[in-house]
């Protein structure tokens, strides 16, 4: 049976201009598509944080280290699991058996490396049949206090683990351009990108506002898992079916980096 595991944009999953508001909508049609496919693949489910993540850690400048006021910490890691909560039983009542894994429970890093991951509750899960759902958030760090995680860099090692043959990330627009197609009326979709090709594109594009390092962070975790010989697809999350027409080996409009 393939392995795949999939990545849910906080962009695609919530209102990412309306602090701590999901779109119910959007993550019941991923569900769906997910249903449809979770009896035949190994799945990994990572979301991402959007306008529950990215607010708090701003408003308490946690993604630079532990926050002067404490109770950010609390907050955030409050607020994730209440997303986490509203995706996983969007999941659960389209049929999808997930089982919520909190990354501060098995994560810890040293800098910009993951130096501890236990990976025993994730495989158990998936040796049992069940889905493991994670999402980005905050993880202790043994130099800085703590640090955001991203879910995309959580995708490469999860991926790592359960040996996926692909990563398929639903972002808000249709995949990977050549420059920012939300500053650039002429940028244009690129459909496949080497690995070779990465470092390059990268240049094209800065970290912006995203405290997890945004397109740039997404196309650093895609060329690792090239590396890896682990492809990376990127779709659009809000267009119907296209998740599912992925997963299924199905035509699609978006992004290869293999």
């Amino acid at each position: 049976m393939e392995s795949v595991v999939i990545k849910l944009g906080g962009s695609v999953i919530t209102k990412k201009d309306e602090p701590l508001k999901e779109r119910i909508e959007t993550i019941n049609n991923l569900s769906s598509q997910i249903s449809s496919v979770c009896n035949d693949l190994n799945l990994c489910i990572v979301h991402g944080g959007g306008s529950f993540g990215h607010y708090i850690a701003k408003k308490y400048a946690i993604h630079i280290g532990l926050p002067r006021i404490k109770i950010g910490l609390s907050i955030l890691e409050m607020e994730m699991r209440r997303l986490n909560l509203i995706v996983a039983k969007s999941l659960i009542n389209h049929g999808v058996p997930v089982i919520q894994i909190s990354p501060i429970d098995i994560f810890s890093t040293k800098g910009d490396e993951i130096n501890v991951f236990h990976s025993k509750p994730i495989l158990d899960a998936i040796n049992k049949g069940y889905i493991p759902l994670l999402y980005g958030d905050v993880v202790f760090d043994e130099e800085k206090g703590c640090r955001i995680l991203s879910g995309d860099q959580i995708c490469l090692e999860l991926a790592k683990i359960i040996s996926a043959r692909k990563i398929v990330f639903c972002m808000d627009t249709m995949g990977i351009y050549d420059k920012d197609p939300k500053k650039h009326n002429d940028a244009k979709l690129i459909k496949k990108i080497s690995k070779e090709e990465v470092k390059r594109l990268i240049s094209n594009f800065s970290k912006g506002d995203d405290v997890t390092g945004g397109v740039v962070n997404k196309l650093l975790v895609a060329y690792e898992a090239a590396n890896m010989g682990i492809k990376s697809i990127f779709i659009n999350g809000f267009y119907h079916n296209m998740l599912m027409r992925v997963l299924r080996n199905e035509d699609y409009i978006g992004t290869e980096i293999y």
